[in-house]
């Protein structure tokens, strides 16, 4: 992921994402009452295991409904638990969203991804959503070198996601507020 954003960023430069830290969302919410949202998530990472993944193909989200370009990602072979991690959070995080209507209205979202952001803050919960590790969102021409190469690659890598990190994102500041550790009982 780190070689593929330091490609990103010396030959295009300024784009979407390419910044981030490496992470894979579960999921995007503005949140009223933070601290109880951040006791929300501690006590669903006490009650859930490290989850294996297996990272094995790369992908494109040409014409990204969020950025206009084209996000280059590494996918994660399908897996049950932690598409059930998601749902849980969605469902316990929901009562504390805000801005649901400004999101609709300012993407424009269509089927199943309005649905979404309507009962759940976010337009990427539920079986349409693909767990993956963006690289960049590249303003480019669909043909670009970069993503030729990219979806050349045939990964095929395990990790273990043992942790969960909220943030606090403005743009591309990115501020760690907390880290849970999955099973912890503290």
């Amino acid at each position: 992921i780190h070689r593929w954003k330091k490609r990103v960023q010396s030959e295009l430069n300024d784009q979407p994402y390419v910044l981030d830290p490496p992470h894979l969302t579960l999921i995007n919410l503005e949140i009223q009452n933070e601290k109880k949202a951040l006791n929300t998530i501690s006590e669903i990472s006490k009650n859930l295991n490290p989850i294996e993944l297996l990272i094995n193909t790369t992908g494109v989200f040409w014409d990204d409904m969020l950025t206009g370009g084209h996000t280059i990602y590494f996918g994660i072979k399908n897996n049950k638990a932690l598409k059930t991690l998601q749902k849980i959070i969605a469902e316990k995080l929901s009562v504390f969203t805000e801005n649901k209507d400004n999101s609709i209205n300012k993407h424009k979202f269509d089927e199943p991804f309005l649905s979404s952001q309507k009962k759940y803050g976010s337009p990427f919960v539920g079986g349409h959503w693909i767990p993956h590790f963006s690289i960049s969102s590249l303003h480019t021409k669909k043909d670009h070198p970069i993503i030729n190469d990219f979806l050349l690659l045939k990964p095929n890598f395990k990790c273990i996601a043992n942790k969960l990190s909220v943030w606090h994102i403005n743009n591309n500041n990115h501020t760690k507020l907390k880290t849970f550790f999955l099973n912890e009982k503290s």
